[in-house]
């Protein structure tokens, strides 16, 4: 592989004319030019195209595409970048994140060290839009325990966490464009199943989530159905052993999740497609959905609400907390040595982009 390698920069938008342009602009402050940057516009019905010419425009790095196929989502969008990248890596971001300005520098660095390896995982930063505090995204581990997290709804990987060897991403079944939401856990979990060699970077961030920001999704809030069509997916991959943890774990998910679910259709479809597949036994599904239309029934009785609430607890264990490591991002980022060395100018411009 010669010294030069190059990362192609996926990115799915719909009507985000800001933020994808912040996310342009973290793009364009790489200090190591070897990206391209593939910008696919969902169908946006506001400024976000005329946003993109004017970046397409400014850095012929910058090439952008309309999804011109069905499904509509991100997924179609990033398949559909994938198909027209020419990297030898490929990073799927999103249209209201940012790359610190070091971003490809370290990961070209480490690349260049390590060119067996198909799937590079690397630490990412949230921060809520409504909050000053943020958070470490992703959590180290290596592909049994990611499995693991995955079937027991632990913190993970995410769909930006990740550069992929554009040879190998082809090699599994990509990104599938029948799912609304829970996209990335299939198509990782694949990449596992398939041995791909992977390696954890380290746990310095080299991006910001941002969270919150507006109400502009490309992908659907997340359902429990979306969930289970996804885990039908690598399922049959799973281990014994790993089968019987998901059986345990989707039982809890559900009696999790029973107060969200607006719908008594969804439900019924849920849970009788948990006991088709064994998943779930007849007796749990009619006592799930008993449990439901007494949930809604209660609506407007505060007290009786509250005391069905807590019943539920009694047939099961709550799932275990999101873990959350809390940092301190402004020190995180302005003591790091390759911020340091950036000249003056664009370290104001990076902490202005930053929003710190």
């Amino acid at each position: 592989m010669e010294n030069n390698i190059l990362i192609s920069i996926i990115i799915p938008v719909y009507n985000r004319p800001k933020l994808i342009a912040e996310c342009l602009d973290s793009v364009l402050s790489q200090t190591n030019p070897n990206w391209e940057c593939i910008v696919v516009d969902d169908g946006s019905t506001d400024d976000t195209w005329k946003v993109l010419e004017d970046y397409a425009a400014k850095d012929e790095r910058i090439r952008i595409f309309k999804r011109h196929r069905e499904p509509k989502g991100a997924p179609t969008c990033r398949n559909i970048g994938a198909d027209n990248a020419t990297g030898d890596y490929l990073i799927f971001f999103d249209s209201d994140d940012l790359f610190l300005p070091w971003f490809i520098d370290v990961i070209c660095e480490e690349l260049l060290k390590n060119q067996d390896v198909e799937m590079l995982a690397y630490q990412q930063m949230c921060k809520d839009a409504n909050s000053d505090r943020a958070w470490m995204r992703c959590v180290e581990s290596n592909p049994e325990g990611y499995i693991y997290r995955y079937i027991t709804f632990k913190k993970a990987l995410s769909t930006s966490s990740i550069v992929w060897k554009k040879s190998s991403f082809f090699k599994t079944s990509t990104w599938d464009e029948s799912l609304l939401s829970w996209q990335d856990p299939p198509l990782i979990l694949n990449a596992f199943f398939l041995n791909f060699t992977f390696k954890w970077l380290n746990n310095t961030p080299l991006a910001l989530i941002r969270i919150g920001n507006d109400e502009t999704r490309i992908t659907n809030a997340a359902k429990v159905s979306d969930f289970i069509k996804c885990f039908d997916i690598i399922y049959n991959n799973l281990s014994i052993k790993n089968r019987l943890v998901f059986k345990k774990s989707i039982h809890k998910l559900i009696w999790n999740q029973i107060m969200y679910i607006s719908k008594y259709r969804e439900l019924h479809s849920v849970v009788s497609y948990l006991s088709d597949k064994q998943l779930m036994s007849k007796w749990d599904n009619q006592f799930i959905l008993l449990y439901y239309k007494l949930y809604k029934l209660t609506k407007k009785i505060i007290v009786l609400r509250y005391l069905v609430y807590k019943f539920q607890f009694i047939f099961y264990k709550k799932l275990s907390h999101v873990e959350c490591v809390y940092i301190d991002h402004i020190k995180l980022i302005t003591e790091n040595e390759r911020f340091s060395s950036l000249p003056l100018i664009e370290q104001n411009k990076t902490l202005r982009l930053l929003k710190i």
